[in-house]
């Protein structure tokens, strides 16, 4: 099972939507956990290891790394909004990535 981080802005953009979304979002990175590579997703051109993961008008990259069984997801975000910021700050996870939070420990504070 690999270990899902979510950085400031993944955390941020999930605490900014209506209950329902943040369920249906909490839900597929739960899947990621068991499933890192589930039916539908696609491996983002130009990039060497970041996935794309639908859900309704949301799109979730992530970033997965095999040697650590660590899924980080680096950005969650509308549909028509998602890539372009993506290309627009040349975002790749790596050792000097913003902070993250694990998802158990997201889930843990917004139940409280």
């Amino acid at each position: 099972m690999y270990r899902v981080q979510l950085t400031q802005q993944a955390a941020g953009f999930i605490r900014g939507q209506t209950g329902k979304v943040q369920r249906q979002l909490v839900n597929k990175l739960k899947l990621l956990a068991t499933e890192p590579r589930p039916q539908g997703c696609v491996k983002l051109k130009g990039t060497e290891d970041l996935y794309r993961l639908r859900l309704g008008d949301y799109r979730i990259i992530y970033q997965i790394q095999e040697e650590k069984i660590l899924i980080v997801v680096v950005k969650i975000g509308h549909r028509r909004e998602i890539y372009e910021r993506l290309i627009r700050q040349g975002f790749v996870a790596g050792d000097n990535d913003p902070p993250r939070c694990s998802l158990k420990v997201y889930v843990k504070r917004q139940q409280k």
